[in-house]
């Protein structure tokens, strides 16, 4: 959460950036909300029992054991009043002494409540108005943030596969990536088509074609080319990274799922959305996938993604790789063919 892009003034600002820090409404949800900006936004949904809201507190409380000594509020997205407390003080209970909880708040809508507070000087409720909503939504989309989803049904639903059977081309991508893997002027070549494709993405949103898509899924399923997708990522550029492999998470084949699962969840770690990560990661096919499993366990531990260092990534031909850092999105730039200009050797 190191990238807010506003000043939150109080508790009625948190209620407000909520839906966009975790990208939907969130409705039925318990959050632990750091003052800290460097600390992880944790959520969970409220359980239906009260029984269950001890086993949730611990959970939440896990996500901060790196975090201890920190300042966080805790709230409760229900008109359910009874229900908000006993969560918040559920809450509340796991996470003290270590970690203080300065607020807690029930919210509803517009409308938001300080849980417990007897102090005659604080505002103990309030309402959000349009123009706070615009506010913070104006600040986000500005950093490149799309809208919120309505709900987190509507966010884990954007996620589903669409009508498109990219089946057969995935098939003959992947085969074709096989042939190519054992001659290193042709994987080199490949490297870079889909570095253009990738960068070319990032520069200027908007879907890949059917071929593209087909193509480059079929190259992540080899693991130096996944890796090469993986490298290109930076934490300034790492939304538009999530957005691409997102859209192609839901063009994918189920069996190809996994490593454009795994490059979605990466994107959305690395950008600090950590439910968009959790969501990708829900279409991993690959149970035994180890990757995945790291991404899981970094997302559950609160692991900072600010730790992130993108590796240099060094053309397999051995070539320098063309254009700096200040010519990476240079639209003079043409992207290889499939074929290549002067390309010699075996055809993919």
């Amino acid at each position: 959460m190191d990238d807010l892009p506003l000043l939150l003034a109080g508790p009625g600002d948190v209620v407000a950036v909520m839906p966009h820090v975790i990208g939907a409404r969130p409705d039925g949800s318990v959050v632990v909300f750091p003052i800290d900006p460097q600390r992880p936004v944790a959520r969970a949904d409220i359980p239906a029992t009260s029984e269950k809201y001890g086993d949730v507190a611990q959970g939440l409380a896990k996500s901060f054991d790196r975090f201890a000594g920190g300042q966080v509020l805790v709230l409760a997205f229900t008109d359910q009043l009874e229900r908000a407390t006993s969560v918040c003080d559920a809450v509340a209970a796991a996470l003290e002494p270590a970690t203080s909880v300065v607020d807690r708040i029930a919210a509803q809508g517009d409308s938001w409540l300080r849980l417990g507070d007897t102090r005659p000087e604080a505002v103990n409720q309030g309402s959000i108005t349009q123009a706070d909503r615009d506010r913070v939504a104006v600040a986000f989309i500005g950093r490149g943030h799309r809208q919120p989803y309505d709900s987190l049904s509507q966010l884990r639903a954007s996620f589903d596969p669409v009508e498109e059977d990219l089946s057969a081309a995935v098939t003959a991508s992947a085969e074709q990536m096989d042939l190519v893997g054992v001659w290193a002027p042709a994987a080199a070549f490949e490297q870079r088509w889909m570095t253009h494709t990738i960068e070319g993405f990032v520069a200027r949103p908007a879907p890949l074609s059917a071929d593209d898509a087909a193509r480059l899924i079929g190259d992540v399923q080899n693991v130096p080319r996944r890796d090469h997708a993986l490298g290109l990522m930076t934490h300034q550029e790492s939304g538009a990274h999530a957005a691409l492999w997102k859209d192609l998470l839901t063009r994918s084949p189920e069996d190809a799922r996994t490593p454009v699962a795994n490059l979605a969840a990466f994107g959305a770690w690395l950008h600090g959305d950590g439910m968009g990560a959790r969501l990708a990661l829900e279409r991993v096919t690959d149970p035994t996938n180890s990757l995945a499993s790291l991404l899981d366990t970094a997302i559950d531990r609160g692991v900072d993604p600010a730790g992130w260092t993108p590796p240099v990534i060094e053309p397999l031909d051995g070539q320098e790789r063309p254009g700096g850092p200040a010519e990476r999105h240079d639209s003079r730039r043409e992207p290889p063919s499939r074929e290549g200009p002067d390309r010699k050797g075996p055809p993919r």
